[in-house]
């Protein structure tokens, strides 16, 4: 067929190269996972971080962020609820380097 974009055109061979090429990227990219191996699960609160205090809090006092940050291991309250943290009062003197826990906040 004659016409003006012949010589752009791929002709079956160089289109079947492109075709395999395209699946070895596709089976390079793999599988995404959605589960931990087991080998990773014993250190997920070890490398996990939780909410924790950067100063000391006195009784009282509402929960502002420059009051906080995050430090390992993870096993106090997620980074995720930090924004439910904000404003809530802590109900004891909490000493700075401490991992927030829920019973603490009111």
């Amino acid at each position: 067929m004659d016409g003006p974009d012949q010589k752009l055109s791929d002709d079956i061979t160089e289109f079947k190269e492109l075709v395999q090429k395209t699946r070895n990227i596709q089976k390079s990219l793999g599988i995404p996972r959605t589960k931990s191996y087991a080998a990773e699960t014993k250190f997920k609160d070890i490398m996990r971080v939780s909410i924790g205090t950067l100063t000391n809090i006195k009784s009282g006092t509402k929960i502002t962020k420059s009051m906080l940050t995050y430090f390992r291991p993870g096993t106090g309250i997620s980074p995720t609820m930090i924004d439910q943290i904000i404003g809530l009062k802590i109900n004891q003197d909490v000493e700075k380097g401490t991992h927030l826990k829920w019973n603490m906040l009111s």
